[in-house]
């Protein structure tokens, strides 16, 4: 849902959408398919730098942003 939406059914309810930092837009279908796996490894989740973005947002380019 990610991918077409920009956001999951939680993240909407809380005002949360995905995107891509490059762009701006939604996040890619590929790229949220392998956010998603890297969450469920949940070390990336845990670990974050200093803007708060985790591994996972690292690696696929994203950031959680407020709409």
């Amino acid at each position: 849902m990610t991918a077409l939406t920009g956001s999951s059914a939680g993240q909407r309810l809380r005002g949360i959408r995905i995107i891509d930092v490059n762009t701006l837009q939604n996040i890619a279908p590929l790229g949220a398919l392998l956010r998603t796996f890297l969450i469920l490894l949940v070390v990336p989740a845990v670990i974050q730098n200093k803007e708060g973005r985790g591994l996972h947002d690292l690696a696929t380019k994203s950031a959680a942003v407020r709409f």
